[in-house]
């Protein structure tokens, strides 16, 4: 193996293990931006489950007040009560969920960043071992003193 030929071999393996440290980190990037979406998704969806249990109760309201019953007492109250607490879990599991998925997108990118980190450190130790290998290689071929 020639020294040029040695300088592109590990010269290759350390540029593959930085471009993989690179693709890891760019994926957390990605992921976390996914991550802040699948949030603000969720928060935008609750606000409108929510606005839509306004309509609802307004329109129970209503109904009741044209039947000539007191909306806020009694059965009426409760049905309201029951729209609230229905409406409040839907929001509160809309934005339970997009915090799930936000937490599983920054898992998936801390996951990627690690998996370019682990690259280049092999790359790293692959391409000392490849320089080692072929030093001695090239010396013999050179034919010059054992180092």
């Amino acid at each position: 193996m020639s020294y040029v030929a040695l300088a592109v071999s590990v010269g290759g393996a350390l540029y593959q293990g930085s471009q993989a440290r690179q693709s890891g980190a760019i994926a957390q990037i990605f992921a976390e931006s996914q991550a802040r979406m699948d949030e603000a998704a969720a928060l935008e969806t609750a606000k409108v489950i929510r606005r839509a249990g306004r309509k609802t109760i307004g329109a129970a309201k209503a109904a009741y007040a044209g039947a000539g019953v007191k909306a806020g007492e009694g059965s009426a109250a409760e049905v309201g009560e029951e729209i609230t607490a229905g409406v409040e879990h839907d929001a509160f599991q809309a934005i339970l969920e997009g915090k799930n998925r936000a937490s599983a997108a920054r898992q998936a990118g801390r996951n990627a960043d690690q998996a370019g980190r682990d690259a280049q450190s092999v790359a790293i130790v692959n391409a000392a071992g490849t320089g080692m290998s072929g030093w001695r290689t090239a010396n013999k071929a050179n034919n010059y003193p054992k180092g």
